[in-house]
């Protein structure tokens, strides 16, 4: 949806570090597993969002950190490539990585980001877990929420969001 909606609906977005939201599937043992992810309340509903993915969960929880920060940062895709991240940012992605608690290590994750193909097909199957998770209860929402692609110089990663609307845990 690129159309903004007439009726802004009341979000808030919390990211979770953990395995904290339910993934829909059940393990051997008969538990429901869990996993990364968000939590979007709206206009009082909470909508746990399961994003499964290494790249989805740092390119959403970095672009809502920085949008947080609201100090003018902001993160493109360069940032993603091996060698091309400041220390400062590299330092700050990998404290991030580390709340995750990923099960791979970041320097083996991080070694891996050499195109921006990756992060193009991160972008859209994130962006397809949002619609989902929203298209049949809070269809205006997936405007605000869904993670987009800005070009002021560089082309840096952004939602709708306001940064009293994110919540970092």
């Amino acid at each position: 949806m690129e159309t903004k909606p007439e009726h802004k609906p009341d979000i808030k977005v919390k990211v979770v570090f953990g395995r904290k939201i339910k993934t829909g599937t059940i393990s051997k043992k008969g538990r429901i597993k869990t996993g990364h992810g968000v939590i979007f309340t709206i206009d009082g509903d909470e909508v746990p969002v399961y994003i499964k993915g290494t790249t989805e969960n740092m390119l959403y929880a970095m672009t809502l950190i920085f949008a947080k920060q609201n100090d003018g940062t902001f993160l493109t895709r360069e940032d993603f490539l091996f060698g091309e991240m400041t220390k400062a940012l590299l330092h700050k992605m990998k404290e991030v990585f580390c709340k995750y608690a990923f099960a791979k290590g970041f320097d083996e994750w991080y070694k891996k980001q050499t195109s921006q193909s990756p992060l193009n097909t991160a972008k859209y199957k994130l962006n397809m877990i949002i619609w989902n998770a929203l298209k049949n209860t809070h269809r205006d929402a997936y405007y605000y929420c869904a993670l987009r692609t800005k070009k002021i110089g560089k082309s840096r990663y952004t939602t709708n969001l306001s940064d009293s609307d994110i919540e970092i845990s």
